[in-house]
């Protein structure tokens, strides 16, 4: 049996997203998330902030560039890559990086200039070839007569 180590992470952008090439030729995009967490610390709720690297390759990289801005929500699917090393002064450090499966953009942007904005409720294309495919479905869908489908209405 094979381990699994999985996460879900849903929050928003901390800056924009650094988009490049690798020397295979693929793109690669690095995504800063913060996510909230709410705890109690005696009689009252106290929210907590933690930041997460996302890395994110192929067409979904290049889709991420495209429609998510600073700010943007996502939700995203990745297993986590544990790396450490030896900084220039001798110091052990160590780090997490999520290597994103899938990301789906939880809204559009609010640019008005943005003609390309996707529609809410699109999930794109997976992250890598290993992947489970999924087409990206937005949530409402013209029918052959006109009228409106919604995600749960399609077959599949």
């Amino acid at each position: 049996m094979r381990d699994i180590a999985t996460a879900t992470l849903s929050g928003n952008l901390t800056r924009d997203v650094e988009l490049r090439q690798l020397p295979s030729g693929a793109d690669a995009a690095r995504l800063q998330v913060a996510t909230t967490t709410r705890r109690r610390a005696g009689e009252e709720w106290v929210d907590k902030t933690n930041y997460f690297t996302v890395e994110v390759y192929g067409a979904q990289a290049r889709a991420c560039s495209q429609y998510l801005r600073k700010g943007s929500r996502v939700l995203v699917d990745a297993e986590p890559d544990w790396r450490e090393w030896t900084d220039q002064h001798d110091n052990k450090r160590e780090a997490v990086t999520f290597k994103a499966r899938q990301v789906l953009f939880e809204g559009t942007r609010t640019n008005p200039d943005a003609a390309a904005d996707p529609p809410d409720g699109v999930a794109e294309a997976p992250a890598s070839p290993e992947a489970p495919h999924t087409a990206a479905v937005p949530a409402t869908a013209a029918v052959g007569d006109g009228a409106v489908a919604t995600a749960d209405d399609l077959p599949f």
